[in-house]
């Protein structure tokens, strides 16, 4: 019995230990917050949505302008936590981790890559070598 006792004490400290060192972006990373756009060369375009108390969404968008239904995501806000040690972001229960290749920027020239072009004072940042531009 007291060993099943420390198994399973051991298994939670683990878990809370992980999950530790994930933070809501509001608190840690303000700069996150806002909505961003990124499209990719097949043009398709990814917008993210992170609140100031850091709930938002991930909707995708076809070419044509339609829903994609090749990444589902829902319609419901999640919380956005950030990840440092991993550099991941994840959104909510989503399984799909997001890796962050640069924390939110301002660029200082202009950054061309694929169909996303940054002007100069805008602010951006890097997830899954894509860039992602700060809509106003």
């Amino acid at each position: 019995m007291n060993r099943f006792v420390f198994l399973v004490l051991v298994t939670c400290s683990c878990f809370s230990t992980q999950s530790c060192q994930r933070k809501a972006i509001h608190k840690k990373y303000p700069d996150f917050i806002g909505h961003w756009h990124h499209q990719k060369t097949n043009g398709e375009i990814w917008y993210l949505d992170m609140g100031d108390k850091s709930w938002g969404t991930i909707s995708v968008y076809n070419a044509d302008g339609s829903y994609s239904t090749n990444n589902k995501y829902g319609e419901n806000p999640r919380r956005w936590r950030y990840n440092p040690k991993r550099q991941e972001l994840t959104n909510g229960i989503i399984s799909e981790r997001f890796k962050v290749n640069q924390l939110p920027d301002i660029a200082e020239t202009i950054i061309i890559s694929g169909f996303d072009t940054i002007h100069a004072g805008e602010s951006y940042f890097i997830m899954n070598n894509d860039y992602y531009v700060k809509s106003n």
